[in-house]
């Protein structure tokens, strides 16, 4: 992404929307991975806190399925906008290509 200082680059993904697609990707991403996160910090500090008062307390399942949605569902998130992250350099790599030789891909 840092190397998208180049408007010609930028232009040339956006001919097909595909940066456009990728910062999207890396937003979405970035909300699932915060809201895990929270969720994970909020979860461990209200199992802790019952677990104090409570020593013999069960942990609901739905609180330990939601997590896990969440933590997974992040999860695939990061793998998919680290693929377009490699997609991206692949472009890179024909965009220079193509302006050497003077070609539009």
């Amino acid at each position: 992404m840092k190397s998208s200082s180049d408007d010609e680059f930028v232009a040339f993904l956006e001919e097909e929307k595909m940066f456009t697609t990728l910062v999207n990707s890396f937003k979405y991403t970035l909300w699932w991975l915060f809201v895990a996160l929270a969720y994970c910090i909020i979860l461990y500090i209200s199992i802790t806190y019952e677990h104090d008062l409570y020593p013999k307390c069960l942990v609901n399942k739905y609180l330990i399925v939601i997590y896990c949605f969440t933590f997974f569902y992040a999860l695939i998130a990061t793998l998919l906008s680290t693929n377009d992250a490699i997609n991206y350099a692949q472009r890179r790599i024909k965009f220079v290509v193509a302006r050497k030789t003077n070609n539009r891909v």
